[in-house]
């Protein structure tokens, strides 16, 4: 997964990674040493899915 394809840490607007962990959860986590935000969606998602809910952002 390409860095380029996920939107920003939305606490501290640094770039984020994203992970297939246990149980096939999807973590997306800051890389930001002082922030290191995660936010992770259930194993029903697919990796595709997850990104496209972690880039929507509410206006």
């Amino acid at each position: 997964m390409s860095n380029k394809e996920l939107k920003k840490c939305p606490f501290c607007g640094n770039s984020c990674d994203v992970v297939s962990g246990l149980n096939q959860i999807t973590f997306f986590y800051c890389v930001n040493e002082q922030c290191l935000a995660v936010v992770s969606f259930g194993k029903a998602q697919s990796m595709k899915l997850a990104v496209n809910k972690f880039n929507k952002r509410k206006s």
